[in-house]
């Protein structure tokens, strides 16, 4: 007899990380949720942790070296195409 393991199994997560929906254990499933993607992101601005970020200075750190100009100015472009 199979013991189920508490937290395993397959299941939808919520954007706070709440179980939406999840499959049972005892036959195959598919699984659908529906959700409002506009409400999803008003309220991940609302949370403020993104406020900040500026991806455009990654470019340093993505690079080998820390030093690649070249990958610096790709990044920069990619973030902002205006940029020559």
């Amino acid at each position: 007899m199979a013991v189920p393991i508490p937290g395993m199994g397959s299941f939808i997560a919520g954007h706070t990380g709440e179980k939406v929906a999840e499959a049972g254990r005892d036959q195959e499933m598919i699984l659908v949720a529906g959700f409002d993607l506009d409400g999803i992101e008003d309220r991940r601005a609302q949370w403020g942790i993104f406020r900040d970020r500026r991806p455009c200075m990654y470019g340093r750190i993505l690079t080998c070296d820390g030093t690649s100009k070249a990958a610096l100015m790709a990044n920069r472009q990619a973030a902002d195409p205006s940029i020559e």
